[in-house]
């Protein structure tokens, strides 16, 4: 099976699989691919992500530049079977088996977090955005080194 590989660290990249870097036209939908990578699997509630990308704008058209980058991410993506994105009603994520991505540990999430090298320096993502994808891959880690404590 083909899967959806992310590099979002000191720059975007997104492959199918081994093939060439995916052409994915804007800033905002290659920050919303990396924002919904991270934590894997975890649903994202549209109108936070239309908040967070897209705040400079009103809630209608907010909602319609979401809609495009989405419209977007499903052609770039028709490749992947089934398609990593899963679209809720309310919710976006991303299938944690159909995605591998380079900032899952918690010691690279450090890293990202203190130098600031989440999606690179070439993107205007949020501050926000950024330091809302550092919370929730800590809080994960955190989750995971639990479970790992009680299993022994």
């Amino acid at each position: 099976m083909l899967r959806l590989r992310l590099k979002v660290l000191g720059g975007f990249e997104a492959r199918i699989g081994p093939g060439e870097p995916l052409d994915i036209a804007t800033r905002k939908t290659r920050a919303l691919l990396a924002y919904l990578a991270l934590p894997p699997g975890r649903a994202h509630v549209r109108d936070k992500l239309t908040g967070l990308l897209w705040s400079d704008r009103g809630d209608e058209q907010a909602r319609n530049s979401l809609r495009q980058a989405l419209t977007e991410l499903g052609r770039i993506l028709t490749d992947i079977e089934p398609s990593p994105l899963v679209k809720g009603r309310d919710t976006l994520s991303l299938d944690p088996e159909a995605v591998e991505v380079d900032a899952t540990s918690l010691r690279i999430v450090r890293i990202v977090v203190r130098k600031g090298f989440l999606f690179g320096a070439e993107t205007s993502i949020p501050a926000a955005m950024i330091a809302t994808v550092g919370d929730s891959i800590r809080l994960r880690a955190r989750a995971d080194a639990a479970k790992k404590l009680e299993r022994a």
